[in-house]
């Protein structure tokens, strides 16, 4: 059994992941430094 679908892990971070992209892009725009620490934004990277 897929249990990252079973619970919509997966879902969410493709979800997530989609939303650190836009933040990346914002970011780089207007020359602003930024990193992650901890969270669900870098599980959804790390998996």
């Amino acid at each position: 059994m897929d249990t990252d679908n079973r619970y919509g892990t997966l879902a969410m971070q493709k979800r997530l992941l989609a939303l650190l992209k836009a933040f990346h892009q914002l970011c780089v725009a207007n020359n602003i430094k930024y990193s992650l620490d901890w969270g669900s934004l870098l599980g959804a990277v790390r998996h």
